[in-house]
């Protein structure tokens, strides 16, 4: 699985995106740790990720994107702590990929939202099967899902 998940992400021309910290070529080995490493190394991947993709909820990085079917593989993991930091990134995802009420939005957020929209029915088992935080966020996801717009202050 290891070699696979490797030519998949060498696959992406990862210095064509950004994160919160600017270049996204961090985010390929990162996405890599995720699926393959220990816990330790998954809970340590992941943060990185929450904080180079979606910042502490702030906003979307562009590498988010590219990375969106490599987390969506991750929350399918055994382990309870590394689906749920990962489902706390995607529930910036959702909150963050909303339609604006004015204006529009890049493409690649259009794309994030469409994706997440076509796994509604994982995150649903999920709010509907699991407890603690990976309902909650699974949950978070699926209000943010239904929400049809936001105003978005530039402020």
């Amino acid at each position: 699985m290891s070699e696979a998940v490797r030519a998949q992400l060498d696959a992406i021309n990862w210095r064509l995106y950004e994160t919160a910290y600017g270049s996204a070529e961090a985010v390929p080995d990162q996405l890599f740790d995720l699926l393959t490493g220990s816990s330790e190394v998954q809970l340590a991947a992941a943060h990185q990720l929450w904080c180079a993709l979606c910042h502490q909820h702030a906003y979307l990085s562009s590498a988010a994107a590219a990375a969106l079917p490599f987390l969506l593989r991750a929350i399918q993991g055994p382990e309870a702590a590394v689906r749920e930091a990962v489902l706390n990134i995607l529930s910036g995802f959702a909150y963050h990929s909303v339609p604006p009420r004015t204006g529009e939005q890049p493409s690649w957020v259009t794309e994030i939202r469409r994706v997440l929209l076509q796994c509604q029915s994982e995150f649903e088992i999920i709010a509907q099967q699991e407890t603690g935080e990976s309902q909650e966020w699974a949950s978070q996801i699926l209000e943010e899902l239904n929400t049809t717009s936001r105003y978005r202050s530039l402020f």
